[in-house]
């Protein structure tokens, strides 16, 4: 029964992970038939691993990343090349050069592409110290990379695609119920409801929501032309969550502080409760509701349905109407459907 549920997942390309795990799988075994048939290259393993490394979940992340790392490759090629230039034969550096490389690229990488540059430093010193005169394998590291994109990329846009802009909807929302979740959160939390170590926790889901988002937003903008797809109110809301976010935090911190100064006192929970409300109330609704919200009506025109766009502005005029604060603060968009997410 669980081999069967095994297969069965196996073949279930409706998960994103499982697309993923074939369109590798194929890319590889096609990158090794076809250097063997015809490219016969002396490295066929950097056109391999270039070809899977490249190979992401969505088309954008594909793009995105088979970017950086040419770009990382060239950077370090044209390093290594001045350094053999100047210094040919020279070992000792050649080792020292390949401690760092190895070293920054493990412990020390603050991008992909600082990833690529240190990592190929070092493996091309490696070649290097092994081959006195193989200088012309820093030509063909660039070339065997270049090769294993073009078949890492064409297999995402061939094989099973999936498009960074299918779950953005899913995703955006995600981030706003997160952020809703830790203002809720905190407002429990000043009334000793919640532990200090759940607020911190959601503190953190809520940061990575919506990197997460913005890496959604940078994927979006590798896939389609900006007339097609209009990335820019989608990037405004985000500015405002995280305008949210922050503002939240500081309030957080600021409350914290108190409470840790006067923790004998019983009545800081009510009035630290009264400033949570009142700050949150004049600072983030003014700013999100006023400005941003009325931005993103104004620049999803083209990407709502006509009702649907009504159906937000009501939203808007109606929401300092409301009593309720929680309501007033946040705009629900979990019934709203863009256009661009068919």
């Amino acid at each position: 029964m669980n081999l069967k549920k095994f297969f069965n997942t196996l073949i279930n390309f409706k998960i994103i992970e499982i697309r993923q795990g074939w369109r590798a799988g194929i890319v590889c075994a096609l990158c090794v038939f076809i250097e063997k048939m015809w490219i016969k290259t002396e490295t066929p393993g950097w056109i391999i691993f270039t070809a899977f490394s490249c190979v992401q979940a969505s088309v954008g992340a594909t793009i995105r990343k088979s970017k950086q790392r040419f770009l990382g490759t060239c950077i370090s090629c044209l390093l290594v090349f001045i350094i053999y230039y100047f210094f040919p034969k020279n070992y000792i550096l050649f080792i020292f050069i390949l401690t760092i490389g190895l070293t920054t690229a493990m412990y020390y990488i603050s991008s992909y592409v600082h990833y690529v540059v240190f990592f190929t430093m070092a493996a091309l010193m490696i070649y290097l110290i092994i081959y006195p005169n193989g200088s012309h394998f820093i030509l063909l590291r660039i070339e065997d990379v270049g090769i294993g994109i073009i078949f890492g990329t064409l297999g995402s846009l061939l094989l099973w695609p999936n498009y960074a802009k299918s779950d953005l909807n899913f995703q955006i929302e995600l981030s706003t119920n997160q952020l809703k979740e830790l203002f809720q959160l905190l407002r429990d939390w000043v009334q000793d409801e919640v532990p200090l170590e759940k607020v911190l926790a959601q503190k953190e889901l809520c940061a990575n929501q919506n990197q997460s988002v913005r890496e959604k937003l940078v994927e979006i903008r590798q896939e389609v032309r900006q007339k097609k797809f209009q990335v820019k109110p989608y990037e405004n809301f985000m500015w405002s969550q995280e305008r949210i976010l922050y503002m939240l935090l500081m309030i957080f911190n600021s409350i914290r502080s108190d409470i840790n100064r006067n923790h004998q006192d019983k009545e800081i929970d009510q009035h630290n409760l009264k400033i949570l409300q009142q700050m949150y109330e004049i600072k983030i609704k003014n700013f999100y509701l006023c400005q941003n919200a009325s931005s993103l009506i104004q620049n999803a025109k083209n990407l709502l349905l006509e009702n649907e766009l009504n159906d937000l502005k009501n939203k808007m005029l109606n929401c300092q109407k409301r009593d309720d604060l929680f309501e007033r603060l946040f705009i629900d968009i979990q019934h709203i459907d863009f256009k661009g997410f068919s």
